[in-house]
This record gives structure tokens, C-alpha cells and sequence, in this order.
């Protein structure tokens, strides 16, 4: 009976990997391409073009709010499905748009209405993970959802460039019909999770209440300050090699699939070595080695040395993207795991959120001058987040900052396949 179980649960985890490598390129095939369309065919300058992007970006912030509270309410497998059929139809909708030449503004409205519903995924996701994996699986399960989601960024925006080049509106079809089949897989394969608070109604303040809980704020604003490093390798990065290094686009795409080579190949050999460590210090280790990578960033002005510094900045990120999510799990309570995920990944996004405008103010106003500046802001950012993970640590108890968690979920945990 437990190897059947657990054979039922390694095929259900297996579709979920590759529901997230398949959703995750389908995205990639068509949003990283949005900005171009409307600079290029449509005229919007890049400064517009920015700032409805940043935006855009900040509302997903809002959907992991709302989303890990609907979790606890509707279930997770609702949440899931849902989000991949309000994004199916945002996409599908854009390329409506794009097909009959309706105006820019309405184009970026239907992408934020896209990336804000299909967002609502995510914490759905991490939900389902906290109520179905147990404990001790869910460091290796995160580790490998990031392998999936590198495999994917991978894949998508190679066939997006060679799509792009014939028409902007397939694009947008692909990416809806990726995410309809994902929504029909999700459907049909996962268990309802039973909510745990199917009495209650959504509340923003009810949300708001994890407030109340110090040490997990605590927590949530040291994942801020990391986000705010782990946000700019792509935008700020790129922008410090073209525009003050003179590297050529292609090197930093090299740059680009080097950090996914590294994360598909070392993902798992990190998760396994993070099992011998509380989470509070796996987290700090990560992080110093985010400081020590950007910090190495502005002290380097060839490719070779630069490769160097991005190999060393994704060591941090096989750490602290699993941990994250793993820890955010072990202290939320079991009725409010849902709602916690979502106060978490508000927090996180905010972070994100904030990485390319710090990002650019540093780069703009510094960089000029004094090449290595904005590096060296950021590398302090990231020491600053390992010294708070090393104080969270002293505050919790060793089953809440271990792998094992100090609520693992019982064997009986109903899955289906």
C-alpha cells in the first residue's frame, strides 16, 4: 500500500513538473516579446513601455495576496485551474487585439488583466505542495519546479525569436492553447485538496492578520531584501554589460543560458546538501553567495570574469529559491497555510517589483562615475539578508527550521492519477 501511494505521488509530482516546464516556455514564447511589439510595432517609447510593464509586474504581488487566501477557501486545484484558463483567455484576447490593430492602451490593460489572473497559479501551486508533499519531500519537490520553470525559459523564448519574426498575435494563440492544455491537465489528473476554512469568506484584513505574526513578518521582509538582489540579474545586468562594458547582446544571452545550465545541473545536488542544514542558515549561505557574485559583477569587465560572477550568483539561487518557499511552508499554520503563502509571495514580489527601479536609479546615477557602485549597493543588500536569516534562525524552533518540517502531512493524504 505505501509503495503504491507513494508511486501515485511521484506520477502526480511528475505531471505537475511537466505542467510547469510546458506553461512556463509557453509564457516565455510570447511575453518577454511584448515590450519589442509595442516599441517597435506600435511606437510606444520604451519610457511608457516601462513603467506599464513595472506595473503590470506589481499586480502580481496583488494575485499572491489573494490567491493563497483562496486557497485555504476554494482549494488549491481550483485556484490552479482557474488561473490557467483566465490567462488562456487574457492571451488569446491579446492576440485579438493585436490581429485588429486595437489600440496600445488596451493591449497592455488585457496583458495586465492576463498576468494578474494567471498569477493567481503560483501560490496555488505552492499551496498544493504544502498540503500534498510531505515535509521531508518539499525542498526537493521546489528544486526541481525550478529546474522545470529554467528548462522552460530555456525553450520558449528560442522558438518565441523564430515565431516572432512572422506574426506578434501566434505568438499570444501559442501561449493561450499551452495554457488551456495545462488548465485541462491540472483538472482532470490533481485530487481536490478539501479547503481548510471552506466557511469563511475572503477579507483583506483577515489577510492582513498575518501581520500579527512577527517572526514571519520578520521572515517576509528578509525575502524582500533578497528579491530585491535575485531581481537583477536579467534588466540590470544586461543593461551594465551593453550599455558600460560593451558586450555584445549574444554574450549576454550566453551569460543568460549559462545561469539556466547551472541551475538544471546543480539544482538537485543543492537540495540534497540543503537537507543537512537548518533552513535560517542554507538561506544566509545563499544569499552571501548572491553578495559575493554581484559583488564580483562590478569588478568585472570581460566575459570570462563575468561568467565567473554569474556562475556564482546562481550557486546562490539553487539555494535560496527552494528555501524560500520550503520555510515560508513550516511556519505557516495548517488552517492558514494558503493565506501565509500569499502574504509571502506579496512580500517576495514587492521585492522583485522594486529590483529594476533600485536597479536603474543605481545604474544611472552611479554607474557613470563609479562602475562598480550599484554592485557593491547590492552585494550589501544581500549581506544584509544573510545576517537577518542567521537572527530569524535564533528565533525558531529546530523542527520549524528544518526540512522536516514540524507538521508533516500524514501519509493518508488523499492524491489522484
Amino acid at each position: 500500500m505505501g509503495f503504491n501511494f507513494n508511486l501515485k505521488r511521484a506520477r502526480l509530482l511528475a505531471t505537475m513538473l511537466v505542467c510547469q516546464l510546458l506553461l512556463v516556455a509557453g509564457l516565455a514564447l510570447s511575453f518577454p516579446f511584448l515590450a519589442l511589439y509595442l516599441h517597435e510595432s506600435r511606437g510606444l517609447p520604451m519610457t511608457q513601455v516601462g513603467v506599464a510593464l513595472a506595473l503590470t509586474v506589481a499586480l502580481t504581488g496583488i494575485a499572491h495576496f489573494l490567491g493563497g487566501e483562496l486557497c485555504d477557501l476554494r482549494g488549491p486545484k481550483v485556484v490552479m485551474g482557474s488561473a490557467l484558463i483566465m490567462r488562456g483567455v487574457g492571451s488569446a484576447a491579446m492576440a485579438w487585439a493585436m490581429w485588429h490593430s486595437w489600440p496600445a492602451w488596451t493591449i497592455v490593460a488585457l496583458n495586465a488583466a492576463a498576468v494578474f489572473g494567471g498569477n493567481f497559479y503560483e501560490p496555488g501551486v505552492r499551496s498544493w505542495i504544502a498540503e500534498s508533499v510531505p515535509a521531508s519531500e518539499r525542498l526537493a519537490t521546489y528544486g526541481w519546479l525550478r529546474v522545470a520553470l529554467n528548462i522552460g525559459w530555456a525553450l520558449g523564448p528560442a522558438v518565441g525569436g523564430i515565431v516572432a519574426e512572422h506574426s506578434y498575435p501566434l505568438l499570444f494563440i501559442m501561449t493561450a492553447v499551452i495554457c488551456w492544455i495545462c488548465a485541462t491537465i491540472i483538472i482532470l489528473s490533481f485530487s481536490h485538496v478539501a479547503p481548510s476554512r471552506a466557511e469563511d469568506r475572503l477579507s483583506v484584513f483577515a489577510i492582513l492578520g498575518v501581520a500579527r505574526d512577527l517572526r514571519f513578518v520578520e521572515f517576509c521582509f528578509y525575502s524582500m531584501l533578497i528579491a530585491i538582489v535575485m531581481g537583477q540579474l536579467v534588466v540590470s545586468l544586461s543593461v551594465h554589460c551593453v550599455g558600460f562594458l560593451g558586450f555584445s547582446k549574444r554574450e549576454v544571452g550566453w551569460l543568460f543560458s549559462l545561469n539556466g545550465l547551472v541551475v538544471i545541473g546543480v539544482q538537485t545536488a543543492a537540495t540534497v546538501l540543503m537537507r543537512r542544514f537548518r533552513f535560517s542558515v542554507a538561506l544566509a549561505v545563499g544569499s552571501v553567495l548572491y553578495a559575493v557574485g554581484y559583488a564580483c559583477v562590478g569588478f568585472s569587465h570581460v566575459f570570462s570574469s563575468m561568467a565567473i560572477a554569474v556562475v556564482v550568483i546562481t550557486l546562490g539561487e539553487v539555494i535560496v529559491s527552494p528555501g524560500l518557499p520550503s520555510l515560508a511552508t513550516n511556519l505557516a499554520p495548517l488552517r492558514h497555510r494558503g493565506r501565509y503563502v500569499g502574504f509571502h509571495g506579496l512580500c517576495f514580489q514587492t521585492g522583485s517589483s522594486l529590483a529594476p527601479f533600485l536597479g536603474g536609479i543605481w545604474l544611472e546615477h552611479l554607474s557613470p562615475s563609479w562602475g562598480s557602485g550599484p554592485w557593491i549597493i547590492i552585494a550589501c543588500v544581500g549581506f544584509l539578508a544573510s545576517f537577518g536569516f542567521l537572527r530569524l534562525g535564533r528565533l525558531l524552533k529546530p523542527p520549524e527550521d528544518s526540512v522536516h518540517g514540524c507538521a508533516p502531512v500524514p501519509e493518508e493524504t488523499p492524491l489522484a492519477l
